[in-house]
């Protein structure tokens, strides 16, 4: 790069993930990526090479996905990969869906969605996107990280969504985005980690118990306590992964009052007491979470 000091020293120069934009990952064999759950961008991930084993929510079905395939991660979103060997990704940032182009925006998206039961998670891609992503690849490696060339690929990227996808293929792919009550479910997504009641959490989203209730059971399908109740459980499952977390810490962290408390909670939610839980494998474990939480 000619006049890099320029470059380097300029406000437009992107140093971190400080806003919408890409970024490149290797990742060796065995190697593990992971996103938390308090994300608040929705990611893209798009694989040059190799594959990894991933699982969204930390209690879903382990899925495979590589070369030449392309996952979407919606924000506030927990996802952990393993690599099933030498593998290497871009990731898009973005905090909103931006109109695919100026022929087909967010909304005409929307009626698309009404016979879609399963979002798609995956996307295969083609020589042009791949060539699209070869040449921005170049970019980010050699340090060319101008905030208007993010901008523009962003532009391109959605273009290219656009053009060589149906629209079927788009609404199933960014289903979790494009509902037209996202808004709220962002809301919910993003307060019910800080508050114990449905109560708290109606008003830190501004809204009366009764709309919030009604609002919650139109968009979740379930009453609010109960999902809450579920979204602990799924956490606490995930900590019980982590064998090195004393039971104790695990207590602490969700208030719970006595260690006997916290039996009788993973009894009720996972189906056993948390020894239990810990002892049985992964691949088991995740395979019995998958039938509780089935949606």
């Amino acid at each position: 790069m000619y006049y890099i000091d320029e470059h380097l020293i300029c406000s437009n120069y992107v140093s971190r993930n400080e806003s919408d934009g890409f970024s490149y990952s290797d990742l060796k064999k065995d190697a593990t990526f992971q996103i938390p759950q308090n994300n608040e961008r929705n990611k893209i991930l798009f694989f040059l090479r190799g594959s990894v084993e991933y699982v969204i929510d930390n209690l879903g079905v382990k899925k495979r996905v590589g070369n030449g395939e392309m996952l979407f991660i919606p924000k506030f979103t927990r996802f952990k990969c393993t690599a099933l060997s030498e593998t290497s990704f871009i990731t898009h940032e973005f905090e909103k869906l931006y109109n695919l182009c100026d022929k087909m925006a967010l909304e005409s998206l929307r009626r698309y969605c009404e016979g879609i039961k399963v979002r798609r998670e995956t996307l295969p891609f083609q020589k042009t996107m791949r060539d699209f992503l070869e040449l921005l690849n170049s970019y980010l490696r050699i340090g060319m990280l101008c905030r208007h060339m993010h901008q523009i690929k962003q532009k391109e990227l959605f273009l290219l969504m656009r053009v060589f996808f149906t629209k079927e293929e788009n609404a199933a792919f960014f289903l979790p985005i494009i509902s037209k009550d996202m808004d709220f479910k962002s809301l919910v997504s993003n307060n019910y980690t800080r508050v114990k009641t449905v109560q708290e959490l109606a008003s830190l989203c501004n809204l009366s118990l009764t709309t919030f209730n009604r609002l919650f059971n139109d968009n979740f399908h379930e009453a609010p306590y109960n999902w809450m109740q579920k979204q602990k459980a799924k956490t606490i499952a995930s900590r019980l992964m982590e064998t090195n977390i004393p039971f104790i810490d695990i207590i602490n962290e969700f208030n719970f009052s006595s260690a006997a408390h916290f039996t009788i909670f993973c009894k009720k939610f996972l189906h056993m007491t948390p020894s239990k839980f810990r002892e049985l494998s992964r691949i088991k474990i995740d395979k019995r979470l998958e039938t509780i939480y089935k949606k």
